[in-house]
């Protein structure tokens, strides 16, 4: 089966402009729900699997970064502006190496995991929306919503691209306000849900740094998708 690079006007027959907002609406959910995923597993994962979660940073901390401890920390200096950025030199190489690798295995877990739920909740709705062609990958049942096709990847690219964009200059030109956003975000973690400071600070950690930019890469795709639409009406 001919594998769909865009989606024509679809089943709804009111034009382009109808299915652009409906897709986008479709997104729209996926990317809540992606956001749910990501911020989820990279704050709960280590509570749930912690003695797991610790043996697989030190390996990887060992292995993969305390060689490279000494250029890691210059870049961070150089590059990243944020107070949770800096080397703590108080810690030996081994515990700030087992650091950085915790939150690299954290951040590429939730990563992976907030891609796939994001395209596979944009797929079941663009389908139940009857967006024409939204999930064809010439595979049908089940897989037909969860391996992606060449306009899936397209919409991710610009998405995830765009937003790690915004995450470089968070950290680096907009790191006052973006501390600032933090220490709030974490304030009200604790106070509203009485998680503790650990638990609050990754949390407010992933949702100002990481998935506030989530929304200038929606941005981004919406763009890709009013394109797309308008290009290929009928």
């Amino acid at each position: 089966m001919e594998e769909h690079t865009h989606i024509p006007n679809g089943k709804n027959g009111k034009g382009w402009h109808k299915d652009f907002g409906l897709e986008t609406a479709g997104l729209f959910v996926a990317e809540f729900a992606s956001m749910a995923v990501s911020v989820g597993s990279f704050t709960f994962l280590g509570e749930v699997a912690p003695h797991l979660m610790q043996d697989v940073s030190k390996a990887i901390g060992k292995v993969c970064v305390e060689p490279f401890l000494d250029n890691i920390e210059k870049g961070l200096q150089k590059t990243c502006k944020l107070k949770d950025c800096q080397p703590d030199f108080t810690k030996s190489r081994e515990e700030r190496a087992q650091q950085y690798a915790q939150y690299l295995t954290l951040f590429g877990i939730s990563l992976i995991a907030g891609i796939a739920t994001e395209i596979g909740v944009r797929k079941l709705a663009n389908n139940w929306l009857g967006i024409n062609g939204a999930t064809s990958n010439g595979h049908t049942g089940w897989r037909k919503f969860v391996i992606p096709n060449k306009r899936d990847l397209t919409i991710a690219a610009i998405d995830r691209g765009t937003q790690l964009g915004a995450i470089i200059a968070v950290n680096s030109i907009g790191a006052k306000k973006a501390d600032v956003a933090i220490d709030g975000v974490k304030s009200f973690l604790q106070n509203t849900f009485g998680w503790s400071e650990e638990r609050a600070k990754k949390a407010s950690e992933m949702l100002v740094v990481y998935e506030a930019p989530n929304w200038i890469g929606f941005g981004a795709a919406t763009s890709f998708l009013g394109h797309d639409h308008y290009t290929h009406k009928k």
